[in-house]
């Protein structure tokens, strides 16, 4: 199954850039791994969903499934991701 295994292999690569983000703080921004997850997924088209939460005076937000991504999609983000630490400074862990 070598598609699964790319797969495997861009999601481990797209959790250590998540991690790096997150340490690195790019833009003064604290942030956790999911969070810059949803900005990066938002980034390449990704929109999120909400619904209404038990009581009816606010909103839940129903997550980011990046197991449902495509490769294409996953490629673009991981991408997306190099670019942005590019242009402010966020230091990338060689993690083979």
């Amino acid at each position: 199954f070598p598609s699964h295994d790319k797969g495997t292999s861009q999601n481990r690569k797209m959790r250590a850039m998540l991690r790096d983000l997150a340490n690195s703080k790019p833009q003064g921004r604290e942030m956790t791994e999911e969070d810059w997850k949803a900005v990066f997924m938002s980034a390449i088209g990704l929109k999120p969903r909400y619904t209404q939460n038990l009581d009816g005076d606010g909103i839940v937000h129903l997550g980011w499934r990046s197991s449902l991504m495509s490769k294409e999609q996953m490629s673009e983000m991981i991408e997306l991701m190099y670019a942005y630490g590019a242009e402010h400074g966020v230091v990338w862990q060689d993690r083979n």
